[in-house]
């Protein structure tokens, strides 16, 4: 035969017998090119062969990361970073919180229905058992993790514990509620004043100058003496008769500038603050939560944090740890999932880092896994939900068509914390496809925090890394090499309608707050520009993995112009595709679901 190529063209398997319907098969090509200067030299034909390797895309790992941010509730006009209420109100049906009115044309319904368009035509094409893992990752400025890394209450892997067992902050402080110390008991305004009888539980613990208080007890009453195990004096006469009355028993103890040692502890240390247990923000001294490392005796405590001042007989508020909650409903005062990412220590300003790397795992894939932080927003100015109590955030407080006027009014220690995300999942079982579909319905946005596009993008990577830190299901995320032998692909999918984003200088996200120093400033405006950075840092680290491929998608005139998403597909061998309207997005998602059903034989 002949081409254009030379004459005596052939393309064989190597070797001639070669398995054709095998994962990788390889090509020899081989033809007589005939040569026009050479023949001057007596050369009027040169052979020429060229060997090729197909492999068979025998399966996908696809991690689908999806902007839950607050401009979702927008239409298909305009939304962040200047979005009102009334260029989110246009096409939007209210209250449509199951998105299925095929009119109504907002962003976040038109999302759901997006990606479950593109599970379903995915499913319908790959539909051999195990050779199609999906995983759904909703992000704002952080990502929920706590269903993946909890069992329940405080029994959690890769989340950051201080130095007793207690969840901490991203400072490396405990975090919890206040948990005081109560006891019942009869006093009397009429005889025996200073008398408090029938106390219960006991008086175990008590001691002379324990301090309490409570209805009908004056400031300042101390205990004078412990007469049995449900009878104490006090120093103050009670002035009313009661009975069964609440008592709080307050803990003092003595304070000193940068130290670990708290002396004098009253009532018994050994009883009320055992190792592991928590001493709350607020009193002198503590400016910061600590848990308690030890109780060395009954008068005295080691504490994991220093002392910020000196005081004798501070009083010391008790707390109870966080635990982990599965409700989902940002209503709790409890822990909810999401995570701040443990940056270099380079790279924040507050103590207690908990990464000493001096690179930073939130654009790297370390090989041993720091842990997270909690993200949870302790009670302050910007967000006081000790004082004005945890609001929603839900289809009722976050309505489709208008967008909260003061987001700081969603008051909450998990505010701008979205649903939780859910690791690569078999979707060719029934019951993994109808996980992966439930995922995608049960998202709603987070009207806080702003945007953090690496955060997202991170952890698509997480979820498909071999390194960890989910755990492989089934096989699965399959290691660079088995993936790459076998034909498999991993595929990252990112949506975003916005750029990157730190709305103000109180504001919760994934790296903490801007004073904390987590993106290398504590300027609001520097930070954004580091914040580009990290996501190009992050895509660029993918595409010299070389394992990865990447789509990502710019929803309306923000998303379709940040450059950062144009940048990070064109280096992977994916796409970048613009959505310039909710209307288009379906067809977009289908297209990328198309690319990656063709996606059968690669050089």
């Amino acid at each position: 035969p002949s081409s254009a190529l030379g004459t005596n063209v052939t393309v064989a398997p190597v070797p001639a017998n070669a398995d054709l319907t095998a994962s990788t098969v390889t090509f020899q090509a081989q033809a007589t090119v005939p040569m026009t200067f050479m023949r001057l030299v007596g050369i009027n034909n040169i052979n020429v062969t060229v060997t090729a390797q197909t492999k068979k895309t025998t399966g996908l790992e696809v991690a689908v990361v999806l902007d839950n941010t607050g401009s979702m509730l927008c239409g298909p006009n305009d939304g962040a970073p200047n979005y009102s209420d009334t260029s989110c109100s246009g096409n939007v049906v209210s209250a449509d919180t199951s998105c299925t009115n095929a009119s109504n044309q907002s962003r976040i319904c038109t999302l759901i229905n997006a990606a479950t368009q593109f599970v379903n035509t995915l499913t319908s094409a790959i539909s051999s058992s195990q050779q199609l893992y999906i995983s759904i990752v909703p992000y704002v400025t952080t990502v929920n993790v706590g269903s993946s890394f909890c069992t329940s209450g405080t029994n959690c892997s890769h989340i950051a514990t201080d130095c007793a067992s207690n969840f901490s902050d991203y400072k490396g402080n405990a975090i919890g509620v206040a948990n005081p110390i109560t006891i019942t008991g009869n006093t009397s305004s009429a005889s025996n004043k200073n008398v408090i009888t029938n106390i219960s539980p006991n008086t175990s613990g008590l001691t002379v100058g324990t301090s309490i208080s409570g209805s009908g007890i004056p400031n300042g009453t101390t205990i004078t003496s412990v007469d049995s195990g449900t009878q104490v004096h006090i120093s103050n006469n009670a002035t009313a008769t009661q009975t069964g009355a609440t008592i709080t028993v307050n803990i003092t103890g003595t304070v000193s500038n940068g130290s670990q040692i708290i002396t004098n502890i009253n009532p018994s240390a050994t009883t009320f603050l055992p190792a592991g247990s928590l001493i709350m923000a607020g009193g002198s001294g503590f400016s910061m939560n600590s848990s308690v490392q030890s109780a060395d005796s009954a008068t005295q405590i080691h504490t994991c944090n220093n002392a910020s001042a000196s005081g004798a007989s501070v009083t010391l508020t008790r707390g109870a740890a966080i635990t982990y909650d599965t409700t989902n409903t940002n209503t709790t005062q409890n822990w909810m999932g999401c995570v701040v990412e443990p940056t270099s220590s380079d790279e924040n300003s507050v103590s207690g880092v908990i990464n000493s790397a001096t690179s930073d795992p939130d654009y790297t894939e370390p090989s041993n896994w720091p842990n997270w932080y909690p993200f949870w927003w302790a009670s302050d100015s910007g967000n006081n939900w000790a004082a004005n109590g945890v609001k929603a955030q839900s289809t009722a407080t976050e309505i489709q068509g208008s967008v909260v006027a003061d987001w700081l009014t969603l008051y909450g220690p998990n505010q701008g914390c979205p649903v939780p995300m859910l690791p690569l999942t078999d979707v060719t079982s029934s019951a993994g496809k109808t996980q992966v579909l439930n995922t995608i319905s049960s998202m709603w946005p987070r009207d806080a925090g702003g945007t953090q596009v690496h955060i997202g993008m991170i952890w698509g990577w997480r979820v498909l890394s071999p390194n960890g830190p989910f755990t492989a299901n089934n096989g699965h995320p399959l290691s660079y090499s088995n993936a790459s032998t076998t034909g498999w692909k991993k595929v990252i999918v990112l949506m975003t309608d916005g750029t990157e984003e730190w709305p103000s200088t109180d504001n919760m996200t994934g790296l903490g707050q801007i004073a904390d120093g987590k993106i290398d400033t504590t300027n609001t405006s520097t930070a954004v520009t580091n914040l580009n950075t990290r996501l190009a840092n992050v895509c660029s680290n993918l595409a010299s993995n070389g394992n990865y491929i990447i789509y990502t998608i710019g929803l309306g005139s923000d998303g379709a112009s940040n450059t950062q998403l144009q940048n990070c597909a064109t280096t992977s061998n994916g796409g970048f595709f613009e959505a310039a309207t909710p209307s288009n997005l379906q067809t977009v998602f289908n297209n990328i679901a198309k690319s990656l059903i063709a996606l059968r034989l690669t050089q």
